[in-house]
Parts: structure tokens; sequence; C-alpha cells
């Protein structure tokens, strides 16, 4: 019981005679709201040890004098255990908490802020039932790796990682120097392949790399470079390729110039995608446009180039293409923007 014992006060052993009922109602009502008090027939309890040495202690008034077999405490954990644990109540000394089947408890048996109970046997407490948690369910963090490579090490206590991949966006093409009478529109770079997996009981590391965004083509026909392949242990998602730089074209023309870069593709996952295709340039009826960049399945796509002589702009994280340069009549070589590097998203979850 969780409640003090509420005990009457004895006025019997000391009365003689009659005994006024009042006192016999006053009494009883003591021991009536006891009774129908709920929290009085709970042993919940809130651990102040540590992990792996849960600690309780019953309020004053409800003081165990030794173990005894069939005590049962309903305990809010305070930290997740790490292997083996013990239980001690009210400085009675720690008994070691077991499984139904008689075995020490794994890390992560008991989750910090669950609810567990435990009986215990004469010898040791016995854990009834699993671990609840009421603030933890569904807890999980996040690791996000921005560029870069190394050693991924899960979290303890992790039940399941979600890796998300992206490769890195291709760069756009550059284009050339122009006279008056002519013009130049590059392609824009592809955008990076996407992966997804989901791990249960996941290793406890994994070697990973972040694939860089490829370089646009510098100013001059000049086609922008792929990006870098993002990984992560067997999975994969390639660079978008770089989109074709432009030479110059009359004014008085229609042309086009191409291709864009491809969109990468992600291999190993739950889900693959492929990133979306760089756009090329053309001059239509005397309309000038550079190509876009083109999306990853976390990016948006790179601006189209069309306000004038101009760099490519760089592509949209994660993993998007960079747009094509573009030159109007008598403009300076232009250099074309940087693909997006890629990225990686680990979900861990504890749950």
């Amino acid at each position: 019981m969780s409640g003090s014992q509420l005990i009457p006060t004895n006025t019997f052993a000391t009365q003689s005679g009659n005994i006024a009922l009042s006192l016999l109602d006053t009494n009883f009502s003591q021991v009536a709201s006891f009774l129908n008090n709920p929290n009085n027939y709970t042993n919940y309890l809130v651990d102040s040890g540590g992990a792996n040495a849960y600690v309780v202690t019953f309020p004053t008034g409800v003081i165990p004098s030794s173990y005894t077999a069939g005590l049962t405490v309903v305990m809010k954990v305070a930290n997740a255990n790490t292997g083996a644990s013990t239980l001690n109540v009210n400085s009675l000394g720690a008994k070691n908490i077991l499984t139904p089947s008689g075995s020490a408890l794994s890390s992560g048996t008991l989750v910090a802020n669950a609810i567990v109970m435990v009986v215990y046997d004469g010898t040791q407490f016995i854990l009834v039932g699993g671990s609840v948690s009421v603030a933890t369910t569904y807890a999980h963090t996040v690791t996000v790796y921005a560029s870069g490579s190394g050693t991924y090490t899960t979290p303890a206590n992790v039940k399941a990682i979600w890796v998300r991949l992206v490769g890195g966006g291709g760069g756009g093409g550059g284009s050339a120097t122009s006279n008056a009478s002519q013009c130049s529109a590059a392609a824009g770079g592809g955008g990076g392949g996407y992966a997804e997996l989901l791990i249960n009981s996941p290793s406890a590391t994994y070697s990973y790399a972040v694939g860089a965004g490829g370089s646009g083509g510098s100013a001059g026909a000049n086609s922008g470079t792929a990006g870098g392949t993002t990984t992560f242990s067997s999975v994969s998602a390639t660079g978008g390729s770089g989109g074709a730089g432009s030479g110059n074209g009359n004014l008085t023309n229609c042309f086009t110039t191409g291709p864009g870069g491809a969109g990468g593709t992600g291999s190993g996952g739950n889900i693959n995608a492929t990133g979306g295709s760089g756009g090329i340039g053309q001059l239509n009826q005397g309309a000038v446009t550079a190509g876009g960049g083109g999306n990853s399945v976390l990016s948006g796509y790179s601006q189209i180039n069309s306000v004038g002589t101009s760099d490519g702009a760089g592509g949209c994280l994660y993993g998007g293409g960079g747009s094509g340069a573009m030159v109007l009549a008598s403009g300076a070589g232009k250099a074309g923007g940087a693909g997006a590097a890629g990225v990686i998203i680990i979900t861990e979850y504890y749950v």
C-alpha cells in the first residue's frame, strides 16, 4: 500500500461501562475512509537509484521490516538499464531483478520513465510483463551527415534505424563569350539519387560517406562535373551527372544546348529513386534560357536562368543539380552553378 495506514484511536480499551456510539462511529469512519481510498491499494513508487541499481522507498507508515515472498512493487524507472540489475526496497538490501525465465535483464529491458511491476519470490524480484514506457514510447533521435566520411556508431539501446541517403547534385554547364549577334545558354546538372532503408537490430557501427556536389563548368563551353556518391554500408545513392556546356548560337536562330545532366540512382534500400534530369539551354524566338538543375527527392529545382548574362545558380539542398550559365550578346563567358552536396539522415528508434 502506498498510503499511510490510518489506525483509529483505541478508545475502547480505556473506557468502562457504556461507550457512546459516537465514538464507535468516529473510529469506524476512519477505517471506512481508508478502505474506500483506491490510492491505498497500490505499491506505486518512484525509483531514486541509478541505472542497474534501482532504489525505492515506501512512505512513512508503510515500512516492510524484511523481504517477504509476494511483495509487489510498481516502479517508475528513472534510468534505462544497461545490463543485469538490482532493486533495493527501504534499504533492506539489493536483490536481483530477473526475467520470468530466471535470466538477468539485458540492456534496454527497463526504459527510462517506464512503469514496471516486480514481485519478490523469496529470493529475488521477478519482472512481471515488459517495460511499458509512458514518456518515451516512439522516442527517437536524428543524426545528420551533410559532408565528409567516417564511421557511424549506433547509440545505446537503439532498436532500429531508418537511413535516408541523397547523392550529390551535378554541376551546371558553362557558357562561352559571345559577340553582338550571338548568345549561349548551358544545360543544368542532374539531381542526386535517393535510397532509404529501415534496419532492425542495427550493428554497432557502419561506414558512411556523403557525396559532394559537382562543380559547375568553367566559363566557356565546358560541362559541369558529376556529383559524388553517398554511401551507408551497402546502401548507396549516386550523384547526378553534369550539364553540358554551351558554345555560341546566332540570335536570329533557334537552338538548344544539351543534354541536361542525368539524375543519380539509389540502390540497396527498401526504396530507391532516381534524381531529376537537368534542363536544356535554348533560344526560341529571341528568348534565351539556361537549363535549371534537376531535383532530388529532398530538394527543389534550381532556378532557371533567364534574366541575362550570369553564372548558373547553385543546386538546392540536398542533392539538387546546379543550373547552366547564360551569356547574351557581347557578353563574357560565365560558369555553371555547382551542385548541392548530398546528405545522410539517420533516425534512431529506442522503442
